[in-house]
């Protein structure tokens, strides 16, 4: 964990990106990216805080080498199929969770979860 001399917060070490909508080479839409941490913090800026409740996530596990577009589709639709098959609804937009930093994994790492939270 990192945490801040000056302050009592500790990040978790893993980073978020949320997607709203679906992101594509041809398309945009907006996105959170998300630094998850533990303690307090004052927002300054653009930054907003908010708390992400404890979910339920299904995730695909994907390595440094296939976290691109687009091989990184087949986790976000795999995921997804899972979810709906098991007749589980859905209870948030679907999301990266990073697991470390880019230049400290190998590729053929796991690098990233692509998580879908839901309720059963």
């Amino acid at each position: 964990m990192a945490s801040s001399p000056a302050s009592a917060q500790m990040t978790t070490g893993e980073r978020w990106v949320i997607y709203h909508r679906a992101v594509t080479p041809e398309s945009e839409a907006p996105i959170e990216v998300c630094i998850p941490f533990t303690g307090s913090v004052e927002p300054v800026g653009r930054v907003a805080l908010r708390i992400e409740p404890e979910r339920l996530v299904a995730f695909a596990e994907v390595t440094r080498d296939d976290c691109s577009y687009p091989r990184i589709t087949q986790a976000y639709e795999a995921v997804h199929e899972h979810v709906t098959a098991a007749g589980m609804i859905l209870t948030a937009p679907p999301r990266e969770i990073y697991l470390d930093s880019w230049d400290r994994v190998t590729g053929t790492a796991v690098f990233v979860h692509v998580a879908q939270p839901f309720e059963g």
